[in-house]
């Protein structure tokens, strides 16, 4: 969503758990190296949103909180990000990308499940 914030994310490879897509992603997006170990799962998410691609529209989005890492975070897609910021958690921008508003809320409350979408897409078929 251009010019929207969201989280450092990406799509899984065939042979990619959770949390080797996060630690990967971390590097290609914004240059940080992970730690498994360091990784903590806070928040699953069941999402549907409708696409052109219909492989797409269904997702499960794995959060998680990493309480370290190494290196500066650094842009690494200008081409697909324009800005990298910290916001206070209860401080988001109004152009937060409303499922990753609804996960961090989710997170907050220690909610470890939520679905997003799957109104919007009963009212669209």
């Amino acid at each position: 969503m251009d010019g929207y914030y969201g989280l450092v994310a990406g799509h899984g490879e065939s042979t990619e758990s959770f949390t080797k897509t996060i630690v990967r992603e971390a590097k290609e997006e914004a240059n940080i190296s992970l730690n498994p170990k360091n990784l903590k799962a806070v928040h699953i998410m069941h999402r549907f949103e409708m696409q052109d691609n219909p492989d797409l529209r269904e997702r499960v989005d794995a959060f998680f909180l990493a309480k370290k890492w190494q290196k500066e975070i650094k842009n690494m897609e200008p081409e697909k990000c324009d800005d990298l910021s910290w916001f206070p958690l209860n401080k988001l921008p109004a152009n937060t990308i409303p499922y990753i508003k609804q996960a961090i809320n989710n997170i907050q409350k220690k909610i470890f499940y939520s679905e997003y979408g799957y109104e919007k897409m009963i009212r669209n078929f």
